[in-house]
């Protein structure tokens, strides 16, 4: 079977496998696994999402340069990942965690619609040089979107809206949504399956009716509930993706957007816009779990000084 895989994932994740195979983030052992320091509160953790950022990252680097460790490397640790997926009683490939993410009420296991779509993002690029069974299981893997409600909402508009995080009420996060759309758009590039285009149409609907509710004057939200402005490294990455997105469909409300928020970003983004992410974040961080939300906040920082995570995506 013959199919077509995209080009380089748009989002660079190369420092992110570089300060992994440097030692700086993490733990990676022999068998691929990536383990991930989350402060003293939580301690060492596996989170899917991050060994699936370390291969897309990993495979970039092969792309720049064919040197072949990294390939090697790139298929480790999707075959430790592809071992760890939990196959459902109606066949899809999940991929849980139990990383408890800050500012959020989440079950002691969760899964994520973000996740999954890294997860079957970096199975359909192995199946450029491996077997034709990993673009399978790309699909098995977007499959659980559809199977479970958490991870597909239905917004107020017309669509559909992939969940980062099952928390509720659901809080609609951008960068977690166009990750996912993004994410759909290269499988059914790849495999030409129309229930992957019908989620992917139905995300991409809700994604262009909603876009102007994560607009603060030019500035952008982070999800579309707590009204937090996104912090600078979301402010880039919702342009990027913006562009992604519209270079894909050509859809004028994607590219609107990505020059909105780009030219705001270069012009407001400062003190005060600051002040407001921090006030706020404290503020919904409370609400949500309590004054346990400060002691959890001094444990990522403790996590992020030292053996640190990544900036989370």
């Amino acid at each position: 079977m013959t199919h077509q895989i995209p080009p380089t994932f748009q989002i660079d994740f190369r420092p992110f496998a570089t300060s992994v195979l440097s030692g700086r983030k993490g733990r990676r052992f022999p068998n691929g696994r990536l383990m991930n320091y989350y402060g003293p509160l939580q301690g060492w953790r596996w989170y899917p999402m991050h060994q699936a950022i370390l291969g897309l990252g990993l495979l970039q680097l092969w792309e720049d340069n064919k040197v072949p460790k990294f390939r090697s490397l790139a298929l480790k640790t999707g075959v430790d990942l592809l071992k760890s997926g939990v196959q459902t009683r109606k066949g899809a490939l999940a991929f849980p965690t139990s990383v408890q993410v800050l500012g959020y009420k989440l079950p002691s296991y969760w899964n994520s619609a973000l996740t999954q779509s890294l997860v079957s993002n970096l199975f359909l690029r192995l199946s450029a040089f491996s077997s034709d069974s990993w673009l399978k299981h790309a699909g098995l893997t977007m499959d659980l979107l559809a199977e479970l409600p958490e991870l597909r909402t239905i917004s107020n508009s017309r669509g559909n809206w992939f969940e980062e995080y099952p928390s509720r009420p659901p809080l609609h996060v951008l960068n977690g949504h166009m990750y996912t759309l993004i994410c759909l758009f290269e499988l059914w590039k790849s495999e030409s399956d129309p229930s992957v285009f019908s989620l992917f149409t139905e995300g991409a609907q809700a994604l262009i009716d909603r876009l102007p509710l994560f607009d603060c004057g030019g500035l952008s939200y982070y999800d579309g509930v707590r009204r937090i402005l996104a912090k600078p490294y979301y402010q880039r990455l919702h342009v990027t993706l913006l562009r992604v997105l519209h270079a894909y469909t050509g859809e004028a409300r994607f590219s609107e957007f990505s020059t909105l928020w780009n030219n705001g970003f270069r012009q407001r983004w400062g003190f005060d816009a600051w002040a407001s992410y921090a006030t706020r974040t404290i503020k919904q961080g409370i609400r949500y779990e309590g004054w346990k939300y400060p002691p959890r906040a001094m444990s990522y920082a403790l996590g992020d000084i030292g053996i640190s995570i990544e900036h989370r995506l």
